[in-house]
């Protein structure tokens, strides 16, 4: 039985469908604790040697996780974060699943992106970082990262200066957008939209992307809003934030031993179906995962 425990989650949705939509209950057990900041060094001694996996959807309490940690492997402190902390040979290892999902989606939902051109990236938090991290590794050189937030975004590109040699990478803020040329194939975000309407205006603008680009989100919830619309009714390619959230999921219980039981496309298949039925709306349009 391998043991888990989430960190910051704010919806059930994962271990409901885990436990009760593809029957893993006799593989694995959701420990119910609720860690915060005044606990967290507390129940992090209490639990990390019965723990098999640790799911952190709290960045800023991954932080402070993060070192009470041996370990960091590179991927980690190259995207100065993680999501997830696994029981590994030699002890606990922090990893970015989240990082993972986004680099195999891409080049299966969009084989053909044109990387010579731009990659617009929105956000100043850890998921910014693991993005900007997967386009420079498929190939991209030019990066325009939108940040309202100007002192965290000079922050990010500096980093990004000094360790991605010979890729250019600018910052704007998002009322900017809608001036840009047609030069880009690909924007993901980031940033959680329904806490942020005036940002969605902006960018649902995409007058910066080309008909073939792609338009991904990383946040789960909402499962469909303006952005993702428009870019549909526009033709453009999507990637939802339940498929990204999903395809880490799919990492996850790999690197766990579990056996699920069913393929990867039909996973994500469940997974979506599943969330559709929960929050009443209508399941989001899926493509292949592999």
């Amino acid at each position: 039985m391998k043991k888990i425990i989430e960190i910051g989650t704010v919806t059930s949705f994962r271990k409901e469908f885990w436990i009760d939509q593809i029957n893993l209950s006799s593989q694995i057990e959701f420990v119910g604790v609720s860690i915060d900041e005044d606990n967290l060094t507390e129940l992090w001694g209490q639990y990390k040697d019965e723990i098999d996996m640790f799911i952190v959807e709290d960045y800023l309490l991954g932080e402070k996780l993060r070192h009470l940690l041996r370990k960091t492997p590179h991927d980690v402190s190259e995207v100065h974060g993680y999501d997830t902390i696994l029981k590994e040979p030699g002890g606990l290892w922090p990893h970015p699943f989240i990082r993972q999902a986004i680099h195999e989606l891409i080049p299966v939902r969009a084989p053909d992106l044109d990387t010579r051109l731009m990659a617009y990236v929105t956000g100043v938090g850890p998921i910014c970082r693991m993005v900007l991290s997967v386009l420079v590794q498929i190939g991209y050189r030019k990066i325009n990262l939108v940040a309202d937030q100007i002192e965290m975004g000079e922050a990010i590109i500096r980093d990004a200066r000094r360790q991605y040699f010979g890729v250019e990478f600018y910052l704007m803020k998002s009322e900017e957008l809608t001036l840009q040329p047609n030069n880009g194939t690909i924007l993901v975000n980031t940033i959680p939209l329904d806490s942020q309407r005036e940002i969605i205006e902006d960018l649902s603008y995409l007058n910066f992307i080309f008909r073939n680009g792609l338009i991904m989100e990383t946040n789960l919830l909402p499962l469909t809003h303006q952005l993702l619309d428009e870019a549909t009714n526009m033709g453009l390619r999507v990637v939802t934030g339940a498929e990204v959230q999903g395809q880490a999921d799919w990492v996850r219980l790999q690197r766990l031993g579990v056996d699920i039981g069913i393929g990867q496309n039909e996973y994500h298949r469940k997974w979506l179906a599943f969330l559709s039925e929960k929050l009443k709306v209508e399941k989001p349009v899926e493509g292949p995962v592999t």
